[in-house]
């Protein structure tokens, strides 16, 4: 019942489930792992996502999935050197894990090393062609570029695969958003918000076009959908300054505030 649960994205359910499963069979790697998981899902990590992973590598140390799961939250811990020794234990357990080879790129962009990224990614399509992160991680450092032709078809590709992959869309929207495109960024930013109704950074964006082209009572609006999106988040109000004279639709004195670029999982 957990994993079903857990598909069903109700992780509060499945963490319930797998802790019931575990007191009839506490020996089973894969509870552990599975547990380990739904609270990496809640970005739990130091607490309790890399226990769960440590105890269950005890039980099945040969287990690629959960070595590789324990790596990322390490990562995600910003413990780089344990994440490193685990990314290498993954590998050697099976040498074609590609998603091994995505977070190499990623850590190497961290330190904009592109070209190295750059082989870490054309790696892991090399094994798997259909990888989505490749292909959505080659349009990132494309754009860092300002490849925006080669940018573009990257994410186009990470669509193709999954239609859903949100972050995609956003930074094709980004790209039209960042060279000027304004009425094509709108729409692009429109197609983000059809897949995730509560995608703040698109209302953000979307604001910021409209401001430039003195839409107010839009931009004010889109300010006001980000804002109340990131307060039920974070409990944080963060975009008062960015509202300053638009809710009277008075652009005099305006600052407009820079819009969000291209996302960075482990920044």
């Amino acid at each position: 019942m957990g994993v079903l649960y857990h598909l069903w994205d109700n992780t509060f359910d499945a963490i319930k489930h797998y802790e019931e499963a575990l007191k009839l069979d506490p020996d089973n790697p894969f509870i552990y792992y599975n547990l380990g998981v739904a609270y990496q899902d809640m970005a739990l990590f130091k607490d309790k996502s890399i226990p769960l992973y440590l105890k269950s590598i005890e039980l099945n140390p040969d287990h690629d999935n959960a070595h590789y799961n324990l790596a990322v939250s390490y990562l995600k811990s910003n413990n780089l050197e344990d994440a490193m020794g685990e990314y290498k234990k993954t590998l050697e357990i099976n040498p074609d894990y590609a998603d091994v080879y995505v977070d190499y790129g990623m850590i190497k962009i961290r330190g904009k090393e592109f070209e190295e990224a750059m082989g870490f990614y054309d790696k892991a399509l090399e094994i798997d062609p259909n990888n989505v992160e490749a292909h959505y991680q080659k349009g990132i450092v494309y754009a860092f570029q300002e490849k925006f032709d080669e940018a573009l078809a990257e994410n186009r590709k990470a669509l193709e695969i999954n239609p859903k992959h949100t972050n995609s869309q956003f930074n094709i929207a980004v790209i039209y958003h960042k060279k000027g495109e304004y009425d094509r960024a709108i729409q692009e930013y429109n197609l983000v918000l059809e897949i995730d109704r509560i995608y703040q950074d698109a209302y953000y964006n979307r604001g910021q076009i409209y401001a430039v082209k003195e839409d107010l009572p839009r931009a004010y609006q889109d300010y006001i959908t980000y804002d109340k999106i990131v307060k039920a988040k974070t409990g944080v109000q963060p975009a008062a300054l960015a509202l300053r004279g638009l809710e009277d639709e008075e652009v005099e004195g305006f600052m407009l505030p820079s819009f969000k670029d291209w996302l960075l999982e482990y920044e």
